[in-house]
């Protein structure tokens, strides 16, 4: 696994990217310069992609703090704290399976409830 500040780097670039393209897009927008046209469905996923691929990164940095503070506080030698260490990249791939397991079931079903469409929300059945 990599440092906690490359986990960082990565982490902060992908949240830089969520918050500049859309910033960018909305700059250029009165140019009619930030139209997609056929290609919105595309960047949509990719911006999906993006913010799914920002949620996996934190996991790591998340992990890696709190163990390397526990580690800091002097509880290394302590059961409960030195397996977490001894076994953090399982954590970070179960918590990252789960996450993904999570999304193959939430994007589909957004997909079918129309969440990728630009028109009014569908009328819901009752």
């Amino acid at each position: 696994m990599l440092s906690l500040r490359t986990h960082i780097i990565i982490c902060a670039s992908l949240f830089a990217a969520l918050v500049l393209i859309p910033m960018i897009a909305s700059a250029l927008a009165p140019a009619g310069v930030a139209s997609l046209g056929p290609f919105k469905t595309a960047f949509q996923i990719f911006y999906l992609g993006l913010f799914v691929a920002f949620g996996l990164s934190i996991i790591p940095v998340m992990v890696k703090t709190v163990l390397d503070a526990q580690v800091k506080l002097g509880n290394a030698e302590k059961a409960p704290v030195a397996a977490a260490v001894k076994h953090q990249n399982r954590i970070v791939w179960v918590l990252m399976g789960l996450i993904l397991a999570g999304s193959a079931i939430a994007v589909p079903a957004m997909l079918l409830n129309g969440g990728l469409d630009s028109g009014p929300p569908p009328a819901t059945q009752r």
